[in-house]
């Protein structure tokens, strides 16, 4: 369904059936890598995000990367409101349609715009698959990093995006982090979970921006606290974030080095009372079902 032609029919029916008008209000500059790399967050459907990275290229023009189009109208919108912006690249996590529904209509008719996808999924409307570890140069102004991270989809990608010759970082995780979560594990297992987590541990700085693909905070938080009900720092994570949520607010981004004090997924080792098997694989796999069964 996630990747059929009646998924994406009954996804295009949702958008049509969405607020997108709200939606449009709600689009937010999030932060930014530099003075020239802003980070908008595009919300659609009722917790999908899109996001937008602006760059100035050679000729000091301002430019834009997308990641996870699930929804043209979004990214149209920005760049009406933003007429001098060109739009020059598009990069989903992976192929399901809430992160490559937009991927055809941003790309029809303008071979200047190129749609990145892994070379595992069959991303829609794909003009450059990439492999694991493979880095694009973005008119020398930017560095994707591609991190092959297969569990939710096996092809699912996260990109590591940082400014050529800067230390700052932004991570779009996709479907494959939350905050304070992670994705199901749809055509992988908790193996695949802990080889995936333990990547991004070996590759983001302490820093690194995360931004995810939904918002799923507040309730993977409150999930958080039924495993480790003493952790202040995701109590401290969950009080904000509902502040933030009923200001109608974003939570994204995040901060790497946050999520590595509260989320479970990045801490089976020291959640060892869930499960008889001590080993992380074991505890993840049992985080995973427990979080499959909750309900807030």
């Amino acid at each position: 369904m996630y990747t059929s032609r009646l998924g994406f029919a009954v996804h295009s029916y949702f958008l049509k059936e969405s607020k997108r008008n709200e939606n449009f209000k709600k689009q937010k500059h999030i932060g930014a890598l530099t003075e020239t790399n802003a980070i908008f967050a595009l919300p659609f459907l009722s917790d999908n995000y899109c996001y937008v990275v602006l760059y100035a290229n050679r000729n000091s023009e301002t430019c834009a990367i997308v990641f996870d189009a699930g929804d043209p109208e979004v990214v149209f919108h920005f760049l009406t409101n933003n007429p001098n912006v060109t739009l020059t690249h598009v990069f989903s996590t992976h192929k399901h349609w809430d992160h490559s529904a937009g991927n055809e209509k941003l790309s029809k008719g303008s071979a200047l715009v190129s749609v990145i996808g892994s070379s595992v999924d069959k991303v829609s409307a794909c003009t450059k698959q990439v492999k694991d570890g493979e880095i694009l140069n973005i008119d020398d102004q930017l560095t994707v990093k591609c991190i092959l991270t297969p569990c939710h989809t096996k092809g699912h990608v996260c990109y590591l995006v940082k400014p050529t010759n800067k230390t700052t970082s932004v991570l779009f995780s996709g479907d494959h982090l939350f905050i304070s979560g992670a994705g199901k594990y749809f055509e992988g297992n908790a193996k695949n979970m802990k080889d995936g987590m333990d990547r991004l541990k070996q590759e983001l700085e302490p820093n690194t921006l995360i931004c995810c693909g939904h918002e799923y905070t507040i309730e993977n938080l409150s999930f958080t606290l039924t495993l480790d009900p003493s952790n202040e720092n995701a109590k401290e994570k969950l009080e904000w974030a509902s502040q933030r949520r009923s200001s109608g607010l974003p939570t994204v981004p995040s901060v790497w080095k946050d999520e590595l004090s509260y989320n479970p997924f990045l801490r089976a080792e020291h959640l060892t009372h869930l499960s008889k098997e001590k080993d992380p694989v074991s505890i993840l796999a049992e985080i995973r079902k427990r979080k499959n069964e909750y309900k807030k």
